[in-house]
């Protein structure tokens, strides 16, 4: 969906004594682009893979997406054993992700994960799942610091970090558990997204616990995403505007241009029904130009009724793309004539036009063909009409740039 505003309304209701009620405190409303995002994803790995060793610092073939590669590193403290780290699907079942579980770990002591990228990624996002508390074996701290490409510290803001009631936003840099029950490991009360306002070449993660005891805890990072480098490359033809207008009989057309990059031509296209296009002239281009231009072709022999015009933008490389498509509507008095209207023997068909593609049809009451002449050269043509039953015909004259029916009467 897409929209310019969003309104959100509520209601609270409140007996009249002081009792308990619920209130609304921060809200966060977010939005992703439908382009323009890199995401590496832990469901393209294999199970049970350990990333620390596919994609660890110096790998020859380091993970990657988009063309930036991804290295990961952990370093635990004296103590601090973590006992598994790999893709699996522990949390949030069926998701893969990178499940990271330990043990030792005290509030100073744990480990360090880093996520190291090849070169500067922009709002570098991912969520951490089941970031929670089990009361005197662990509480989840994690400290999560940004490096830019200078080795300067990209800290985190609030504004830029997701929390539930199962954690929430220290200003030491990070998330941590709060004092409730364990979360499901299933559950996404746990999950915490945090996203980086500045580009980063590097992430570090402190797992640490905050609780007395030092029993076994366990994360996850989901998936990466960040904001794709997209060059944007200048349109070889800036079209300001593209218009028609009728003038004695014919159509002119004119367009006009800001700028052109190797702008060899223009051909112009005419359709009858707005879906096959044929060709029915060229203007040359400017080439290369920072200029206004303007250009204009006139349609000599436009078709009775509606024309669709289009421009088909052409560069020297052969390259091309198309303008919008515009109608005119051209009501033009007939060309041809059929004579006479009341016939008994024969009737003579006067051509407004003739030529390879001219076709002359004849058809009764019920569209059924009776006669038909092909590439019809001659200005005149005489049909017999003598062996038709009483009633009303129809002579059809098509052409290439024109149709039309007129009518005539066999008595």
């Amino acid at each position: 969906m897409v929209t310019e505003k969003i309104r959100l309304r509520w209601e609270i209701t409140t007996p009249s004594t002081n009792q308990d009620y619920y209130a609304i405190d921060d809200i966060t409303i977010t939005g992703m682009p439908e382009e323009g995002i890199s995401t590496f994803d832990w469901g393209t790995r294999p199970l049970n893979e350990n990333p620390f060793v596919v994609s660890a610092p110096g790998s020859a073939t380091p993970y990657s997406q988009d063309g930036v590669k991804i290295f990961l590193s952990k370093t635990s403290a004296a103590g601090v054993n973590m006992t598994e780290s790999l893709v699996t699907t522990r949390f949030q079942s069926p998701k893969q992700s990178l499940s990271l579980v330990q043990t030792g770990a005290t509030n100073t002591n744990g480990t360090d994960i880093q996520i190291q990228f090849n070169e500067p990624v922009s709002d570098l996002s991912f969520t951490l799942f089941d970031v929670d508390r089990v009361g005197g074996q662990f509480l989840d701290r994690l400290v999560i610091t940004g490096v830019n490409a200078f080795g300067g510290t990209v800290a985190l803001s609030r504004n830029k970090v997701q929390t539930t009631t199962m954690n929430g936003f220290t200003t030491a840099n990070g998330v941590v558990g709060q004092s409730v029950s364990d979360v499901p490991a299933n559950s996404t009360e746990g999950n915490v997204k945090v996203t980086f306002s500045e580009e980063v070449v590097r992430v570090v993660i402190r797992y640490l616990n905050s609780d007395a005891g030092s029993g076994q805890q366990g994360i996850a990072i989901n998936n990466l995403s960040w904001r794709k480098l997209v060059t944007i490359s200048p349109l070889p033809v800036t079209l300001v505007s593209f218009k028609g207008a009728l003038q004695n009989g014919a159509v002119k057309l004119s367009w006009s241009t800001a700028s052109e990059i190797d702008n060899d031509k223009f051909v112009i296209e005419r359709s009858q029904d707005g879906k096959i296009f044929k060709a029915i002239g060229e203007v040359k281009g400017k080439g290369t130009t920072n200029l206004l231009n303007t250009y204009s072709f006139a349609d000599k022999n436009p078709v009775n009724g509606t024309n669709y015009y289009r421009l088909k933008q052409m560069d020297f490389n052969g390259e091309f793309e198309y303008s919008k498509t515009i109608a005119l509507n051209l009501e033009m008095a007939a060309t041809s004539s059929v004579y006479p209207t009341l016939a008994s023997s024969e009737i003579t068909v006067k051509l407004g036009t003739t030529g390879e593609k001219t076709n002359v049809l004849v058809t009764d009451m019920t569209g059924k063909q009776v006669t038909l002449v092909e590439r019809v050269t001659d200005q005149q043509l005489v049909l017999p009409v003598h062996q038709l039953k009483s009633g009303i015909y129809f002579v059809t004259i098509q052409g290439d740039m024109q149709k039309e029916t007129i009518r005539f009467v066999k008595q």
